[in-house]
Order: C-alpha cells, then structure tokens, then sequence
C-alpha cells in the first residue's frame, strides 16, 4: 500500500539528530549548501519549539485587548484558532479562492473593524501566494501582517515577504526538511524580537530525553514506510479492531493530549536546535522539485479533478487535496487498489463565521477535500495508476 505522505527524512539525519542527543555531534555549518545563512542563525530569527510556541509568546507579548481581533485566512490549523482565543483574541475568518488559495480581496475589506489588530495569512499545500497587495493593504490600515510559511519553505530561498512583521516557518512532523520539532520566526522589528527572546527565555528547557523518544518513535515510522510494510501494518490495526486512519493522523501530532499550553511553553533543547541546523543545512531543493514534478505530473493524468491551489503561481504540492463530492465512498476504492488517503480531519479547518464574517468558499472546499499520496517516491506508473482510479471513480466538486 503506497502511503499517504513520505516522512522527508534520512536515515543518516535520523542517525545525526540521535547523536545531538548524547552530545557528541558536531555543529553544523551556518550556511546551506548555495551557501545563504541559515534561517536560524539570522540576527532576526528566533528558534522556537514549534510555531505554535512561538505564537503563543508572538501573543503574550503583544498583549492586545481581550476582545480584540485577528482576520486569518479561512484554511488554518485549529490550533492557531485555539491560541488566538486562550488570549481573549477572536479570530476573523478571510475567505479565499479556492484554486489560488489566496484571500479575497473584497473579503479582508468586509472583515477590517476597529478592533482589528493584524492579519495572519497562510500559505497553503506547498502553494506560494504574492503577499504584495496584502501587506500594502495591512500597512494603509496600521495592522501587523503575521505570515504563516508553515508549509511553504522550500529549500529554494524563500524566505517569505521582506514586509511582512513576523514570519513562521515549521520543522515539525511532516513538513519539507523536518527536525520533528522546532519553528523559526524572522521578526521584522529589533526591539520586538529582544523582547520575544527575553521571554522565551525565562520558559523551561525541552527534555532532551523527550525528544530523543520521539526520534525513536518517527525511527520505527520510517522503517514501514516501504508499501508492503506499510500496508501490513495498516491492515493488522484494522483487524485488530482499532482504526489505522485516525491511528496514522494522531500518530504524527506534536501536542496531542491533555497539558497542551504547558507543553507548548518551552525552549527547543540543544539536540533539537542541532538538528534543525543540520538539516538546514543539508536540504536539497532537487528533493523538492521532484516533489512539485510529481505533482505537475499527476495534474496533467487528471480529466476533471483538480487540487486546492491548481491555479496558484508558485506551487510545490506538499500535499494534493483533492476536491471531490463523494470522498468517503472513494476512499474504499482506494485501499483496495493500493493508495491509502484520507479525509479532511483536525489538522487543516476551514475557519467558522465569526459574527458577520463567513468564509463560505474555503468551507464548501474544505468539505470536500481528499488527500491522496502524490510525491516523487510514488513514481509515474503507479501515479498514472492512481490517476485512472480517481478518473473513473471521483466525482469532482463545483
């Protein structure tokens, strides 16, 4: 069974991130392989244990007014929601176009109210939105721009909008060249990021045993991640009367569980920070562009499908959401040809309405998204294979 998502991890990396554990690996260098400064190692950046951590303090700081507001593009992760509103903030949802992903324009202009404080705008699926407009925008209005590159980064030089106020990349889990753990934040203003380091500061350091037992624990993921042993794991937990899905979703969480501020607020142990600068440091754009290539390819195998953000400018397919009207019915079709994917679930939401602001286009996506597994691992045959079934199975949205 070809998994749904690729982990984009080595062994040798797996291996380097053990030995930070003990103490004994050497640091790596500062810059990446073309040679630019690490993201981490900028004088803007400051290395948090995840972006939600560092969100969280971004907010601590702020101290904005409860009641206050935040417009955030409609697709998120609830967790940004959840943190938003432990501050008293409310989130507004921005509807968007659902083949670019970007917001919409008339919408930010219906969602601004007095009580406005910023934009969090995300980029989504791999796919890359200009932010031009959106920060000239943000600016007339004396609103921050806060820009989600969670699922963004590249190994390509990006490095989001030189506007925007706070940055946000992620090295979690599943992202392009994870550390299982860590986010970087680029802030714009000096005094801003002084006073985001002195706090985060004063929080507890990670354990480095913690995060040694979750290098262990993606260790054995990555070990059936081959198609005939990911499927035979699949399948034992099915039979075993348990639910491989949502056991594979949960499987991949960082903050599952009761406790979640308290574990949110700490400091990244020095193993992580190592790792996330070795593989900074070691990531090839070639892996990425094989990645967006299989997804271009898979784009031309379709009829009728197509992908949340088809039509953006800058795409990489970091995932390939399908919108399809009958997704739990194809699903089956799926497995037994092979392809496990799975329905939208906790991890990406569409926004609900917050007082008058209603995000119906990202809601009515979102509805009907499929994910299936599109990445240069797969290989054209299989992906012309897939491609078949979901022509002659899906039915497409409007």
């Amino acid at each position: 069974m070809i998994p749904r998502k690729q982990l984009d991890v080595r062994w040798r990396d797996l291996g380097y991130g053990l030995l930070a554990c003990t103490g004994l690996a050497s640091p790596p260098p500062a810059h990446d392989r073309t040679g630019r400064p690490l993201l981490s190692t900028r004088p803007d950046s400051l290395v948090c244990l995840s972006v939600r951590s560092g969100f969280d303090l971004l907010l601590t700081e702020l101290a904005w007014a409860r009641g206050d507001e935040v417009m955030v593009t409609a697709i998120t992760i609830p967790d940004m929601s959840r943190i938003l509103d432990h501050h008293g903030l409310k989130s507004v949802p921005v509807d968007l176009d659902p083949t670019t992903l970007a917001p919409d324009e008339g919408a930010l202009d219906r969602a601004v109210t007095p009580r406005t404080r910023a934009v969090l705008v995300a980029h989504l699926f791999g796919a890359r939105m200009p932010l031009d407009r959106i920060v000239a925008w943000a600016r007339g209005r004396g609103l921050l721009v806060l820009e989600d590159c969670a699922q963004a980064w590249a190994a390509d030089g990006f490095e989001g909008h030189a506007q925007s106020d706070v940055r946000m990349f992620s090295f979690g889990t599943i992202k392009t060249a994870t550390a299982f753990g860590s986010g970087i934040f680029l802030v714009k203003d000096p005094a801003l990021r002084a006073r985001l380091a002195a706090r985060h500061a004063a929080w507890p350091v990670q354990r480095t045993g913690a995060y040694a037992q979750r290098l262990l624990k993606f260790s054995a993921f990555t070990l059936i991640q081959a198609p005939w042993s990911y499927g035979l794991i699949f399948r034992l937990i099915n039979f075993l009367g348990g639910n491989a899905d949502s056991f594979i979703t949960a499987f991949g969480r960082g903050f599952a569980g009761d406790g979640f501020f308290k574990r949110l607020r700490h400091q990244p142990c020095a193993a992580l920070q190592l790792m996330l600068a070795h593989r900074l440091a070691t990531a090839k754009i070639t892996s990425v562009q094989r990645r967006a290539e299989a997804g271009e390819f898979m784009l031309t195998q379709l009829l009728s499908l197509r992908p949340l953000g088809a039509q953006a400018e800058q795409r990489t397919h970091w995932l390939f959401p399908l919108r399809v009207k009958n997704a739990e019915a194809l699903r089956p079709v799926l497995l037994r040809a092979g392809f496990d994917s799975t329905l939208v679930n906790s991890s990406l939401i569409a926004l609900p309405a917050c007082g008058d602001c209603d995000a119906p286009k990202a809601q009515a996506a979102m509805r009907d998204v499929l994910y299936v597994p599109v990445y240069a691992a797969v290989g054209k045959r299989r992906l012309s294979r897939l491609a078949t079934l979901l022509n002659q199975h899906a039915q497409p949205s409007p």
